[in-house]
């Protein structure tokens, strides 16, 4: 079911002088406000109550690097209602200045529709131009940024953190995940297990790269990103947790360990970061809410992001 995420996000958009919040009281529960939004970009960021649940492959079926399976809990933190959308970035760069990477390096990488369907390399494609140089944003505002690379994201939250003298980050992995789970149920995708509600592989992709894995007999309507909150929120109120474009997270990609855990923030070192969540372009096991996958931090892609802050 779609919902009129893009309106919301346009009113909120026009945000107030400072943070504001909304409070909602409930028995035992955190005093906590349960969302606020910041000024400088009209953000809004929901209270995802802490708790405990087992991380990683739940069902059986996942890949190695999503075992093995392991009891993690995480304290009160805030995430994103919504994937950052192209106005929010632009407000970024128009007051800070800033240049992407793919705008420095003059390409971007994203999917050959033409051929085999795997991603290549293409002069001219940026954040502004996210699928090829003939393609701008300027009639997807609301849309997810893309061709953001992690080093993008941390500059993203480093000036917003500035402006609200309140440290926005990235969320880590086991954030990202407990969220995309509802509080951690048992959950393959952010909508459960049962028929898609969300931006993902399905046949408006098939009909320009036929060779796609889609989700069988569903139609999302896009073939590439969707408005932010197009679809049904999860039971946190969070919106495109599975599909329209992956997300990065805080952590360096690597090995999950067997230990009980709390507030995990990742291997020490690494080489890639991790990503999250699926995209517009991916079946369905590359959607299920325990996949991960790691990235060169300067990689460029159909890759997004959501914004993250402790309590």
């Amino acid at each position: 079911m779609r919902l009129l995420g893009s309106l919301f996000i346009a009113v909120a958009l026009l945000g107030p002088a400072a943070w504001s919040s909304a409070q909602t009281e409930r028995p035992g529960a955190s005093t906590l406000p349960t969302t606020f939004t910041d000024a400088a970009l009209g953000m809004e960021f929901v209270l995802v109550t802490g708790g405990c649940f087992e991380m990683g492959d739940t069902v059986g079926d996942g890949d190695n690097d999503e075992r093995p399976l392991h009891e993690v809990c995480v304290n009160d933190f805030y995430l994103g209602r919504y994937e950052v959308t192209n106005a929010q970035f632009k407000r970024f760069v128009d007051a800070a200045g800033y240049r992407t990477t793919a705008e420095v390096k003059g390409s971007g990488w994203g999917f050959d529709h033409e051929g085999s369907g795997d991603a290549k390399e293409r002069n001219g494609l940026n954040w502004r131009h996210p699928l090829w140089p003939a393609d701008g944003i300027e009639k997807k505002m609301q849309h997810p940024v893309v061709q953001v690379t992690w080093y993008d994201a941390k500059e993203l939250a480093a000036w917003l953190s500035r402006k609200n003298n309140r440290t926005v980050r990235l969320p880590y992995e086991a954030e990202w995940e407990y969220a995309a789970r509802s509080g951690g149920k048992d959950h393959r995708y952010s909508w459960g297990a049962g028929t898609p509600d969300g931006n993902v592989a399905d046949l408006q992709l098939k009909k320009i790269m036929p060779k796609i894995e889609h989700f069988p007999g569903y139609d999302d309507g896009y073939r590439y990103t969707a408005p932010v909150g197009s679809y049904a929120r999860n039971d946190l109120g969070l919106f495109d947790m599975t599909g329209n474009v992956w997300e990065w997270c805080e952590d360096w990609y690597g090995s999950y360990s067997a230990s009980p855990q709390t507030d995990p923030t990742g291997p020490a070192t690494g080489i890639s970061r991790a990503w999250r969540g699926g995209s517009s372009h991916y079946e369905r096991r590359a959607c299920r809410s325990a996949m991960r996958f790691g990235y060169d931090p300067g990689g460029r892609d159909d890759l997004g992001l959501r914004l993250a802050r402790s309590k």
